[in-house]
């Protein structure tokens, strides 16, 4: 992600309606761009005082905090989290294809042997 592709979802951060596929891409740049993470800090200070939307992973005690930096930190880990456990479970599911694909070649060779090679007197 760049900076202009950023900036175009930080809205969309902040009021929790970012897509999960731009999610790790926006967390990546945020941590490797120091324009774009001072500018996010900004937009999101201002956004909290103005529009208190309830963020996730926020607790509501931090809702009433005006500790900007570590509401956003708090959200960025909550996101962080959402990520990792959507890439825990794309690789579980990428497993069970494969070993659904495996069995499924194993049967089939199985019953092509059994079929065509073993019993052609019946």
């Amino acid at each position: 992600m760049n900076c202009s592709e950023f900036k175009k979802e930080m809205n969309n951060f902040i009021h929790n309606t970012m897509d999960d596929d731009k999610a790790e891409g926006f967390i990546k740049h945020f941590k490797e761009c120091a324009a774009c993470n001072e500018e996010l800090e900004i937009y999101y200070m201002i956004n909290r005082t103005f529009n208190d939307v309830p963020a996730s992973g926020e607790t509501v005690s931090m809702r009433n905090s005006y500790d900007f930096k570590k509401r956003l930190a708090l959200k960025i880990a909550h996101y962080e989290e959402v990520i990792y456990h959507n890439n825990k479970v794309d690789l579980l599911m990428k497993f069970l294809i494969s070993v659904t694909e495996f069995i499924s070649v194993i049967m089939a060779v199985y019953f092509i042997i059994f079929f065509l090679g073993g019993n052609n007197g019946l």
